[in-house]
């Protein structure tokens, strides 16, 4: 095009060479030539333009290829992810159902096709699901429903009773979710219902059974702790009937070690827990029943300083007779002759240990009397019932005078 343009003005320019002045013509030809270099430039820009418009269009067209080939291999892993969870949503063990937020069924898999015994293409027609639920309780599940708090992290758990198609009513165990729509309210719900029926008249077979073995173990306790204050009861008719004071002493002594064990059942007997005593009330109890079998209680205080501890009957029994020994030997020796005395019960429970200690402010214990070695029944028993429990057990003798026994038991014993 522009060899056919200085074609015809090299034709143009020759014709008029001879009409013209030859200053004429020295300027024409210098327009001409400035024409033409504006004319190859704008040519040069133009070419210029083409193939950055063409290097864009190229650019532009590999990355809508690159953008085009993402967002197929996007929709194959959406496609992919879909039917995966189609698969676990359809096979799952338990029912599913997705509903409106009026509770109309949208969707449902297998499983509740088989709790609701209804066809999954009846179901997913929009069937409300508080027609598969006895008209007892639709009005609650209504209200529960109205109260669902528009969050996706929200959760409602609750019981249903379900009536499905001309099958007999089940229990149902139910947890309810919202799907959250863009304006931020409600669109539907999701729901996973569970068959509890056969689980819930197990659990209350084993609350039947459990509640027999109760009311046995109870009757057991009853029964022992009878039996143990009637062999008391004997002890102290014969008591009755002695006349040397050391058998007296004896019989005495048995009788109060047969109390303690029979205040254990006892205490388990009259309790809701059958397997652990409170060991404070416990001691307590145990020795104000020892006071009172000693008479002494107008010159003797008790005192019981105690926590809360349980313990179980493995080792409430043992503690119990080693405080009646420590207890009663206390009220025989450590008070000769004397009016008024104290003794103090304590307890506590601190680093994986019971404290179990027992002091009196008496006379304190002999210093030629080692209580390791006595060959005092007491301390033997004392001794022995320690060693089951794997306990330590230490005297002292307060600067104020009297014994301070401390027995501590491990909390595992």
């Amino acid at each position: 095009m522009l060899d056919d343009l200085k074609q015809r003005i090299s034709e143009k320019y020759e014709t008029c060479q001879c009409d013209l002045p030859p200053d004429l013509l020295d300027e024409l030809q210098a327009v001409l030539d400035a024409a033409m270099q504006e004319k190859i430039a704008q040519r040069d820009e133009s070419d210029r333009l083409f193939r950055e418009e063409m290097t864009q269009r190229r650019l532009m067209d590999e990355a809508l290829q690159a953008q085009n080939e993402e967002l197929e291999d996007t929709r194959l892993i959406a496609e992919r992810e879909r039917r995966r969870y189609l698969d676990l949503f359809e096979f799952a063990p338990d029912a599913y159902l997705i509903t409106d937020s009026r509770g109309n069924i949208r969707e449902a898999n297998r499983a509740a096709v088989l709790l609701l015994n209804a066809p999954q293409a009846d179901l997913t027609l929009g069937w409300p699901l508080r027609r598969f639920v006895v008209p007892e309780e639709r009005r609650r599940l209504d209200s529960r429903l109205e109260q669902m708090a528009p969050h996706p992290g929200a959760r409602e758990s609750l019981d249903l009773t379900l009536q499905p198609r001309r099958s007999e009513p089940l229990l149902a165990s139910a947890v309810v979710a919202p799907i959250v729509g863009p304006d931020g309210r409600v669109a539907g719900l999701r729901w996973m219902l569970r068959d509890v029926t056969e689980a819930r008249q197990a659990e209350a077979r084993l609350k039947a059974s459990l509640d027999e073995k109760v009311v046995l173990l109870k009757e057991i306790h009853h029964r022992v702790k009878n039996n143990l204050q009637i062999i008391s009861a004997l002890l102290g008719l014969q008591r009755g009937r002695v006349t040397d004071p050391g058998a007296e002493t004896i019989l005495r002594d048995s009788q109060n070690r047969i109390r303690s064990i029979a205040l254990v059942h006892e205490k388990l007997y009259r309790s809701h827990d059958l397997a652990r005593v409170d060991l404070a009330e416990y001691l307590g109890a145990l020795a104000g029943s020892l006071v009172q079998s000693y008479a002494a209680a107008p010159r003797v205080t008790l005192e019981i300083e105690a926590e809360p501890v349980h313990l179980d009957i493995d080792t409430i029994l043992p503690c119990g007779l080693i405080v009646n020994e420590l207890v009663s030997n206390a009220l025989k020796h450590a008070f000769p002759g004397r009016r008024d005395g104290a003794i103090t019960v304590s307890l506590a429970a601190a680093e994986g240990a019971v404290r179990l200690r027992v002091r009196d402010d008496g006379v304190g214990f002999p210093p030629e009397v080692d209580y390791r070695r006595s060959d005092s029944l007491g301390l033997q028993l004392i001794r022995s019932l320690a060693g089951q429990l794997g306990a330590t057990l230490e005297l002292t003798a307060p600067p104020e005078g009297g014994a301070d026994f401390l027995l501590v038991i491990p909390k595992n014993a």
